[in-house]
This record gives structure tokens, C-alpha cells and sequence, in this order.
């Protein structure tokens, strides 16, 4: 079975939810949706999930009301669940991982941060705890979709290598290369694309500002070891409803053992 695997940085969920995220959804129907930046309490989260119809809700809310926040909406039902790296505080709502029981998936939303300002080494702080979080995981592949506010290479940013600016400083980008050295990760999308400017960003929301260069901050990575059993790697540009579009991927793999999880209108996990 081929599960479809998308992950979206809505930029405030109820927002989305004004601008066709759930016409977007029902359309669309995707296995698995990872969410970052849902921007919202679970008081508010909540009372939405009626609309997620086949789908159950998995949230990690930031405590402070109206900041960033990551979600996995799943019509698999998940064996087992981590909030946090590592289970580590997590105040801001960066990561949650899902294990399915022959895979993981996980929701991730990087800090952002200014060229020469502390949120930098924090920043690579944060990285360096993924690289833990996905190396004590590696008794099954792990797919890490997210938002790591990372332009790793050239072909991923409008700007010059040598003008610093979010997500393209020489300590991001060695962090971020990092997860892959010592993680044993690949990046399918690229693997297709080569040399192909990418853009999962946008400086607005509208169509023409993505008429204008991008960068591309989204990404799903995947285990070297199920890099075959990836498939369709795609940028889904023509998506709107935030500054970033969706993107997406096929995992081929057996879940006929795993049983369809409840409507999240109904009892949801927290």
C-alpha cells in the first residue's frame, strides 16, 4: 500500500480553514497531514475537528496562546505517540512524532532566527537535538516532514550564499547537513529535482507573490534504508491559504495490519 504523506506549514490553521483548507482536504485526501505553525490553544483546536472528517487529530500546541504549534491529522491509527524531542519540554510545540508500527512520522517546526543573534546558536541547538531524537529512533525508518526554516543549498534560496539572511547562515546550513551525516537521511525531493530552483515560501499569501522567487524551507526527509520504497516527491505550488505551499510524498508500505483510525470528531489523542 502506498500511504501519501503531505506536510503543511498552514501558518495559523484557523486561517487556513478560512482559505479552503478544508475543501483542500477532502479533495485531496491524504494518509497522513503534518501540520506546523497551527497557531492555536487546544481549547480552540478542539472544536474544529468535526470538520477533519476520517481523520483523527494529534496536536502539540505551543502554551503561548496564538504561537507556532504542529499537528499530524492521520487516518492510520498510531501505535504511539512523542511530544517534544526526546520527550523533553517542548513550551514552543516543535515536534511530534507518530509511530505507525513499521514507520514514524514526524511534525516539525524549526526556530526561526536573524543572522547574528543568539536565536542562532538556539536555532542549532534545537537542530542538534533532532539529530539525537532521530538517532535513538532508528530501530524502524522515520519520515521527518516539516518546516526547518533552512535553505540548505543554493537552488533552495533567491539569495546569494554570501548575503546572510533567515535560514541561510553557514551555521544553519551545517546544522541542518548534520541530520543527514549522522542521521542517515535523504532528501527525495531534491534527489528528483537536482540542480532545479525549489520554493515552498513566499514573502505573502497571494498568487502573484509566487510569481516572485521563494525558498524552500519545507522538507520531508526520509530513512536511507526505505529510500526505495519512496515515491513522488512533489511541491504542490498551486496550493494557497499561507506564505507556504504543501508538499508531499508517497511511502509504499504495509498497513493492512493497521486499523483505520477513528473520525477526529470522535475521541481524539492529546
Amino acid at each position: 500500500m502506498a500511504v501519501r504523506i503531505v506536510s503543511w506549514n498552514v501558518n495559523s490553521l484557523r486561517s487556513a480553514m478560512r482559505h479552503g483548507f478544508i475543501d483542500w482536504l477532502e479533495t485531496d485526501r491524504p494518509d497522513i497531514v503534518c501540520l506546523q505553525e497551527v497557531r492555536a490553544e487546544l481549547k480552540y483546536l478542539r472544536p474544529l475537528e468535526p470538520l477533519f472528517n476520517g481523520y483523527k487529530a494529534i496536536w502539540h500546541p505551543a502554551e503561548k496562546p496564538g504561537y507556532s504549534g504542529v499537528g499530524i491529522l492521520t487516518r492510520l491509527n498510531p501505535v504511539s505517540i512523542d511530544r517534544g524531542l526526546d520527550n523533553q519540554p517542548d513550551p514552543e510545540g516543535r515536534s511530534l512524532t507518530v509511530d505507525f508500527g513499521d514507520f514514524r512520522v514526524s511534525s516539525l517546526y524549526a526556530p526561526n532566527a536573524n543572522p547574528g543573534t543568539p536565536k542562532i546558536e538556539a536555532k542549532c541547538n534545537w537542530l542538534k537535538g533532532l539529530v539525537e531524537h532521530v538517532s535513538s529512533r532508528n530501530d524502524k525508518p522515520i519520515i521527518l516532514a516539516g518546516d526547518y526554516n533552512v535553505a540548505l543549498a543554493a537552488a533552495d534560496s533567491f539569495a546569494s550564499l554570501s548575503i546572510p539572511m533567515n535560514g541561510c547562515t553557514e551555521e544553519e546550513r551545517e546544522a541542518f547537513n548534520r541530520l543527514f551525516t549522522e542521521c542517515q537521511l535523504t532528501d527525495p525531493m531534491r534527489a528528483e529535482a537536482g540542480n532545479q530552483p525549489l520554493s515552498t515560501w513566499w514573502s505573502g499569501t497571494s498568487p502573484e507573490h509566487r510569481l516572485a522567487s521563494g525558498m524552500r524551507y519545507d522538507y520531508i526527509l526520509t530513512s536511507s534504508s526505505c529510500r526505495d520504497r519512496v515515491s513522488s516527491p512533489a511541491i504542490h505550488d498551486n496550493v494557497f491559504g499561507s506564505d507556504h505551499c504543501p508538499t508531499s510524498l508517497l511511502l509504499n508500505v504495509d498497513t493492512d495490519h493497521l486499523p483505520q483510525a477513528q473520525s477526529a470528531g470522535q475521541q481524539s489523542l492529546i
